[in-house]
């Protein structure tokens, strides 16, 4: 269970006025800026858009992995996080203009950035696409304006493999929607620090329920969680558009009238006024889209989601006799104080509701991914991945896929020194952690590199130069998000970075000036040996 009961958000379907004066002055920071903002399109943000290709490369948003097919043989491009988050951006919604000031928001979300920026970025991939020269075949500029994707795009999704070392997590999903079918109204909150694969388990779940049920999916958006219920907008628009469209749409006008704006393209402009009837009818409306069969709505992503949405959770959630399975998905860490976080503290301790907490892979779970690709899982191989990895998924992925390209997979590694194909991808995956952090936070990360050991928030703290105190409040909650470990070493907390090779790949990119200067923070001992 997630930690100490937080303040109500919200109390049965009436939100409380702190939450909803809060989502007031969100919407209307969000209404002014639709004034001069592109709406995000109709483009659907569905599972299927998260695979997609153009040309001669296919793009996971999920993995945030870029890939070249030349005569059947894949290879990754490695792209820096925010060239990909504009390349994502720009490729899920094809032939439509992206306004500089909406592609700044969606990129860098309540951080101030000029325009000038995106010609660097935009830069870093057209050369990532082989693209340099016009006329330019992927990306085009409107001077003035924005970019436009103008490459076709096509989808490449097939039905989602059960995730290794998942099935538990699909089992407690399964057992959920086996009790919604009874009339037992079930919420899940699917929880897990970043990279933990709860957007594959949502995939693989989705792929194996087929029409049991009825389904609506929807996703929160970074530079979006001002706009109010986005996730579950997201998803009645999908639903409005498929075969029973004609039906959703009417049910809508009976049941939820004031919801027929934002399920079609835009919001409803009277938001601040209509919070609480808003939650009051998209409540309503659920409810009734699962009379008739079961219900499953998917919420992903929600550490991005607004007041008006966890208005909705706590709404159903007191709705105990409903074929209805709701299941929020989340990142947790950084002090946990987002909205979603305290809704599922507190109908978690309540019991009213079930979590699952994604956890690191295992090493049986990493001598399966090995073998899956056509190596040896032998025992010392399958234990340097492990390490190196810390059982993230994203990192062992990263790991395999360098040594498949290299064709090394079969040998046994003496040393994390991995191929250029693997170095490549981990240092991206490397860029992005230290983007997700502030200054001080990523010091830590650099000095525990260059240390290369478990060691106390004492010597942590010199090599960063920080303050003790704020050191190892900081190592706490980077515990708590997986990027450091914490052990017991002669009753005194030692830490270490959770994923070798992110300290590999760091430590390969110091120069020996930025390593003296570290050494110089030290203890003599510790000087000692981080010179050596």
């Amino acid at each position: 269970m997630l930690a100490s009961t937080p303040a109500d958000v919200c109390h049965g379907d009436r939100p409380d006025e702190q939450a909803w004066n809060k989502a007031r002055k969100a919407a209307q920071a969000w209404i002014a800026r639709s004034l001069t903002l592109q709406r995000l399109g109709d483009t659907a943000r569905t599972t299927e858009a998260r695979l997609r290709a153009f040309g001669a490369f296919e793009l996971d948003g999920t993995e945030k992995t870029l890939w070249r097919v030349d005569d059947g043989r894949r290879r990754c491009v490695p792209l820096r996080p925010k060239a990909f988050d504009l390349l994502d951006h720009l490729s899920l919604r094809p032939q439509r203009l992206a306004g500089h000031d909406e592609i700044l928001s969606a990129l860098w979300p309540d951080v101030h950035v000029q325009p000038e920026v995106l010609k660097s970025q935009i830069l870093l991939v057209r050369q990532a696409l082989d693209d340099r020269q016009p006329p330019f075949r992927y990306i085009e500029a409107i001077r003035g304006r924005g970019y436009r994707f103008i490459a076709d795009v096509r989808s490449t999704r097939a039905d989602a493999p059960p995730p290794t070392g998942r099935s538990g997590a699909l089992a407690t999903l399964h057992a959920a929607l086996d009790l919604a079918a009874r009339g037992k109204t079930q919420i899940v909150f699917l929880a897990g620090t970043t990279g933990q694969g709860r957007t594959a388990v949502l995939d693989a779940f989705v792929s194996q329920i087929g029409r049991r049920c009825g389904l609506i999916r929807g996703t929160a958006f970074p530079g979006e969680g001002l706009e109010p219920f986005l996730p579950l907008r997201d998803g009645l628009r999908d639903l409005a558009r498929g075969g029973e469209a004609r039906a959703v749409k009417g049910l809508i006008d009976r049941v939820a009238p004031r919801w027929r704006p934002g399920v079609q393209t835009h919001w409803i402009p009277e938001y601040e006024q209509l919070g609480p009837t808003l939650v009051r009818e998209a409540r309503d409306l659920v409810e009734a889209l699962a009379e008739d069969r079961p219900l499953a709505l998917l919420l992903d992503d929600l550490h991005w989601a607004d007041a008006g949405t966890m208005g909705l959770i706590a709404a159903l959630s007191a709705q105990r006799g409903r074929r209805l399975l709701l299941v929020a998905s989340h990142a947790v860490g950084d002090g946990d104080e987002t909205l979603i976080a305290r809704m599922h503290r507190r109908l978690v301790t309540g019991q009213a509701a079930t979590e699952i907490l994604l956890r690191p892979l295992q090493p049986p779970d990493v001598a399966t991914l090995i073998a899956d690709r056509g190596g040896l899982p032998t025992p010392v191989l399958v234990d340097t991945v492990f390490r190196q990895s810390g059982g993230h998924p994203r990192w062992i992925a990263a790991i395999l896929d360098g040594l498949t390209a290299s064709d090394v997979l079969g040998s046994d590694p003496t040393s994390p020194t991995w191929p250029a194909a693997a170095s490549r991808r981990l240092a991206a995956l490397a860029d992005e952690v230290l983007e997700a952090l502030d200054a001080r936070d990523r010091d830590l990360v650099l000095a525990a590199a260059m240390l290369d050991r478990p060691t106390t928030a004492q010597v942590l703290s010199q090599a960063a130069g920080l303050d003790p105190i704020v050191a190892e409040d900081r190592l706490v909650r980077l515990a708590r998000q997986e990027i450091f470990e914490c052990s017991n070493n002669a009753g005194e907390p030692h830490y270490a970075l959770w994923i070798g090779a992110l300290g590999q790949v760091l430590r390969d990119e110091q120069g020996p000036l930025r390593r003296a200067r570290h050494a110089l923070r030290m203890s003599p001992p510790t000087a000692w040996h981080a010179a050596e």
